[in-house]
């Protein structure tokens, strides 16, 4: 049988030849579940790149039908994103539905997601740290969430590698802005150094022992309501 890992990351290398010069643009999305709710639930998607000269912007809010899955729901974002000329690697596109469904797509510059209702996701920065991160209370249901940020590290002095792990029980009527006051204690409570660009938008920035980011992977596991993620990425120069 052939080995999955090997068939990805034979995709990665044949798509990488179409990478921009910056090369911190690369986003992730990962998919799970499916649409339990009678008669459906609404699942709004933007996701915006650029492509060279503009920053092209893929907005979706969709009611989509109960039962529509992680697969069914990643199919529909990369052929939207593939109308607009974003360059998209959708690995289990003609290898049928897995349980994890993964989205990459390179020069991203901001990826919102507000799911629920069954379905959730995971937002990773593959080259890099994001510009900020948001998130927006559920606009249906009011219930908590589980947040975990896994940052991967690299010291250039001492040659090591290293991460962050900050995990967040989410009450229902927290607010953003508590969430983000939260992430940046807990952060150099672990060494991790953060800023606030703004009362409600958080990032992390560098470790406490001078190491830089190399990677960022967000989940905010709501599967019950329709807690919001915003990530943003600069804008290639």
């Amino acid at each position: 049988m052939p080995n999955p890992i090997r068939g990805l990351i034979g995709l990665l290398l044949l798509f990488a030849p179409f990478t921009s010069a910056r090369g911190e643009g690369l986003v992730q999305l990962t998919l799970n579940g499916s649409l339990y709710a009678r008669g459906g639930a609404p699942v709004e998607v933007q996701w915006n790149h650029w492509d060279g000269k503009e920053v092209k912007e893929t907005h979706m809010r969709l009611h989509l039908a109960e039962r529509t899955g992680a697969f069914d729901v990643a199919f529909l974002i990369a052929s939207r994103l593939r109308a607009q000329g974003a360059r998209v690697l959708f690995p289990a596109e003609h290898s049928g539905r897995e349980s994890d469904v993964h989205l990459f797509v390179e020069d991203t510059t901001l990826l919102s997601v507000r799911l629920g209702s069954g379905l959730w996701s995971r937002v990773t920065i593959c080259e890099g740290a994001p510009e900020s991160v948001r998130f927006s209370k559920p606009l249906t249901t009011i219930e908590g969430a589980q947040l975990s940020i896994n940052t991967s590290m690299f010291n250039a002095h001492t040659k090591k590698a290293g991460g962050v792990l900050l995990e967040l029980d989410i009450d229902g009527h927290q607010s953003p802005t508590s969430v983000c006051e939260q992430l940046f204690q807990q952060g150099l409570s672990k060494g991790l150094v953060c800023d606030r660009p703004s009362p409600d938008r958080w990032t992390p920035v560098r470790g406490t022992n001078g190491s830089s980011l190399t990677g960022c992977s967000i989940e905010l596991l709501s599967p019950g309501t329709d807690w919001g993620l915003e990530v943003r990425l600069p804008v290639p120069q």
